[in-house]
């Protein structure tokens, strides 16, 4: 079994994907995995779980009108949070810009499938304070936020980038973590210092998001309620042709008085939402 790992992890995705194609072994939808029914033998659950460790699931999407891949890595499996059990699902888009994206469903993607209206909440890495336990963000607080919001929904989809991390920029956060830090200023204007301008801040997209939801048969028979404060988001949705039903903010109930005034900085100047969030966005 190891073996079969390492050398699944020695190849490329690319490579794997040529040799699914000659195999005939692409799909039009995601099959997640199946749990272990109770006439299963546990030799015969055993062996499922070891081969879909071994190979990539890959289904054939429409990127930019044309043919793409996604890949899925492993089989499904719970992840038991303190408000209820979720599945996850690890996908990317092959040859993609952010790798892969951890769908984090409630309950389950066939219940999910089945509603008419899906809560989407897309959300991105960020290890200082996902991590670390940095509170100038409330980063860590809204991942929860969301995962609450989706079991009081009663079902829910959350998509978590932990490429998304710094708005894209990864570890260059940092510097403007030093500057807002040393300069006693906002998350916002601190980035502008670093970046120049609001154009070339946020180098985050969500397309190969949405092309991962719409081969897991969450697309156009859907509308979705978005669980997002940024207007760029809503507008991704919107411009990869799915139907928007609504969207609500989402704030940690409990933040610094830092990452308060982060919020604020972004609700004044880049428009983020922060209504039904209890959050004053007039101060700051």
């Amino acid at each position: 079994m190891i073996n079969k790992i390492k050398e699944k992890n020695s190849i490329d995705l690319k490579s794997h994907l040529i040799k699914a194609i000659s195999d005939g072994k692409i799909k039009d939808f995601y099959e997640p995995f199946a749990p272990k029914t109770r006439n299963e033998s546990e030799v015969a659950y055993l062996k499922r779980v070891f081969t879909t460790s071994v190979e990539y699931q890959f289904v054939k999407i429409n990127l930019k009108n044309e043919i793409g891949y996604v890949a899925f890595h492993c089989p499904s499996s719970p992840v038991i949070t303190r408000y209820g059990k979720f599945e996850l699902h690890i996908a990317e888009v092959v040859g993609g810009q952010w790798g892969p994206h951890y769908v984090l469903v409630y309950p389950n993607l066939k219940e999910v499938i089945k509603k008419r209206d899906v809560l989407i909440r897309t959300d991105s890495g960020c290890h200082s304070g996902m991590v670390l336990g940095d509170i100038t963000c409330d980063c860590a607080e809204q991942l929860r936020s969301a995962q609450r919001l989706c079991v009081s929904n009663g079902s829910g989809v959350i998509v978590h980038m932990p490429s998304h991390d710094g708005r894209g920029w990864g570890m260059y956060k940092f510097p403007n973590q030093r500057i807002m830090d040393d300069l006693e200023v906002d998350t916002v204007t601190a980035a502008r210092f670093f970046y120049g301008n609001d154009s070339e801040i946020d180098r985050r997209t969500y397309e190969e998001a949405v092309q991962i939801l719409r081969s897991m048969k969450l697309n156009g028979r859907h509308t979705f309620n978005l669980a997002t404060n940024n207007p760029k988001k809503i507008k991704a949705f919107v411009g990869a042709g799915l139907r928007v039903s609504g969207t609500q903010s989402i704030v940690a109930e409990r933040i610094s008085c830092v990452a308060l005034k982060n919020l604020n900085s972004k609700a004044k100047k880049w428009k983020h939402n922060l209504k039904n969030s209890g959050v004053d966005s007039g101060k700051g």
